[in-house]
């Protein structure tokens, strides 16, 4: 008995040694504590190979880009669980609230809370006996803000981290930087306005923790709708707890430099699959689904995620999202998409009276539509400064 608890104690540690370099983060090519940051809390993104730093419009892309922040129009609430081996959990909860007070835009806010735990095991002495139990958990609390200028988002988050192995406790801080271009990208398919996203974010910046340096990490990609119904993601990451890390961002593949990609494919923005792959890094190949639907006032999402490691098979990662909008059916979204492409193309004719009554309907079937605010804005001030030269002219 004694020999077994030995070993379990031994498989756990060792397991709590290595996690963050071997499971996820094969990148890291320096020692580095709180290694738990690595672990992804996103299923989505895991499906897709982590491939997720210019993902737009997903609460639980703010893990990989806090510039994503600033792109969700409305409230939501997420929660994300992660089984990893030795009945070890990653558990995520996190929500955004949109400032609007009288109908302004001052940006969004961003709370999150992260836990990685292990449940309490046996501790026994050099002679056998009970002593009591080992606890291990690490969390990581955040507070972000976010705010978007026209087709540009920042965002930037704060972390508390906490440790504790056993009676061994340490505290950290860090902070995450993040910045995000939204744009229109030529397509030979018929796809969705403002189809490609580019992103880029600095991560865990801050103080030591256990002597070590937080896992830094720079990531690059790129988010591109093909079409409407296919999305293509890719993110080029490079450790920097080195300081010489850096170096191979510029120049080519080394242990610390990874490029994941990911594919989604949907059916009416309702049901999704999704698969990714990995070059360089801990995980190989990964894939999932996930499912929205809205009731009332009320949308929902659940997403899934499998990743083939190779230090410890096959891991899973479940998340259900809750999202407080205005309800919304698949035929208020193609008709707001069709009145938003007719605004535009009235818009570059010069017909702007057609263009603000176009973006107005579309308005009125999906309010959250796209950037749809920002666009109305600008078109009435933009025919406000044309009247104001017209009646000058007169004059």
């Amino acid at each position: 008995m004694r020999k077994m608890m030995i070993l379990k104690t031994s498989i756990v540690f060792c397991f709590l040694l290595v996690l963050g370099k071997n499971l996820f983060a094969a990148g890291s090519i320096g020692t580095s504590g709180a290694d738990f940051l690595e672990l992804g809390t996103s299923p989505a993104a895991s499906a897709m190979s982590e491939a997720y730093s210019a993902e737009y419009n997903d609460i639980s892309a703010v893990y990989y880009n806090p510039a994503v922040i600033s792109t969700i129009p409305y409230r939501q609430v997420y929660f994300s669980h992660k089984e990893l081996i030795e009945d070890s959990r990653l558990e995520h909860l996190s929500g955004i609230i949109p400032l609007k007070p009288g109908g302004t835009y001052y940006g969004n806010v961003y709370l999150g809370q992260t836990l990685f735990w292990v449940p309490p095991f046996e501790k026994t002495d050099e002679f056998g006996n009970d002593i009591g139990d080992v606890s291990f958990y690490n969390s990581s609390t955040m507070a972000g803000y976010g705010y978007s200028l026209k087709n540009l988002y920042f965002g930037i988050t704060s972390k508390y981290i906490h440790q504790q192995i056993d009676e061994l406790v340490t505290h950290s801080f860090a902070a995450d930087l993040g910045v995000m271009g939204v744009m229109s990208l030529y397509s030979p398919l018929k796809t969705i306005p403002e189809n490609f996203s580019l992103g880029l974010s600095l991560l865990n910046m801050g103080t030591t923790a256990y002597d070590d340096p937080l896992p830094r990490r720079l990531r690059l990609g790129f988010s591109y709708f093909l079409t409407d119904w296919v999305k293509i993601n890719t993110d080029f990451h490079e450790s920097l707890i080195e300081s010489d890390d850096i170096a191979d961002f510029t120049y080519g593949f080394d242990e610390s430099f990874s490029i994941n990609s990911g594919i989604e494919l949907n059916y009416e923005k309702m049901i999704f699959f999704r698969a990714g792959y990995a070059l360089n890094d801990g995980t190989t190949y990964s894939f999932g689904g996930g499912f929205q639907y809205a009731v009332g006032r009320t949308a929902f999402n659940i997403d899934i995620g499998l990743a083939n490691t190779p230090d410890f098979g096959y891991v899973y990662s479940v998340s259900c999202g809750v999202m407080l909008v205005p309800k919304i059916t698949n035929e208020d979204r193609k008709n707001a998409e069709y009145y938003y492409m007719q605004g535009i193309k009235y818009y570059v004719s010069g017909d702007l009276n057609s263009a603000i009554e176009s973006l107005e309907k579309a308005k009125n079937y999906n309010p959250y539509y796209k950037d749809i605010d920002k666009k109305l804005n600008e078109m009435k001030e933009i025919k406000r400064l044309k009247d104001e030269n017209d009646s000058f002219d007169y004059e």
